[in-house]
């Protein structure tokens, strides 16, 4: 229960700092042309193999940045590893590092012209993301020479999601996808 504690106290100072730094610079909405967001967050995703018995709750970030006023690119980052059990040997661990590219459509300013829903568009983002990945996985090869033996995959997909900014500048994100890279993402986010 310590380390939890010690989470949520980096997370609440970490929001605090991005707070006040963000407030240099003021912007109309959630999300506009020139502005910089970033984000933390998990993953949970589908997994398929039989092998596979227990997973860390991965880790991402990301970072985007507004080219237009409804366009963001951006970057990803991630990490997780998770346990398999080949019959017959001995449980090993494998990690997967992800690192790509994602393009966002931001639609808060469509939804609130076209629909009968008002989001406020200077707390609420929503967005559908496409991203292309790479996925390397990464094991301790037990030999004599010790060697690591990896793999690598191209990970391709999208997401519809929205950031909440319960403060100014500091907010909760929630992301539905279809691809590997994850079906439901949690997190938080920070716009400068």
């Amino acid at each position: 229960m310590g380390k939890l504690w010690k989470l949520v106290l980096v997370v609440l100072l970490l929001s605090s700092a991005a707070e006040g730094i963000a407030q240099r610079k003021k912007f109309s909405q959630a999300f506009d042309k020139g502005m910089f967001t970033v984000d933390a967050h998990t993953s949970l995703g589908l997994y398929r193999s039989r092998q596979f018995l227990s997973s860390r709750m991965p880790l991402f970030v990301g970072a985007d940045y507004g080219v237009r006023s409804d366009v963001g690119i951006g970057v990803l980052l991630g990490w997780n590893q998770r346990m398999f059990k080949d019959p017959g040997a001995p449980p090993y661990n494998v990690n997967y590092y992800y690192y790509g590219l994602r393009l966002g459509m931001h639609l808060t300013k469509f939804i609130n012209q076209n629909t009968p829903f008002r989001l406020n568009p200077n707390h609420v983002d929503t967005y559908v993301s496409v991203f292309a990945a790479r996925q390397v996985a990464s094991q301790v090869t037990f030999s004599a020479g010790g060697l690591e033996n990896t793999g690598s995959v191209t990970l391709v997909g999208g997401l519809i999601g929205a950031r909440l900014y319960t403060m100014n500048y500091v907010g909760l994100l929630i992301e539905l996808g279809a691809g590997p890279y994850g079906i439901v993402n949690a997190g938080i986010c920070a716009k400068f």
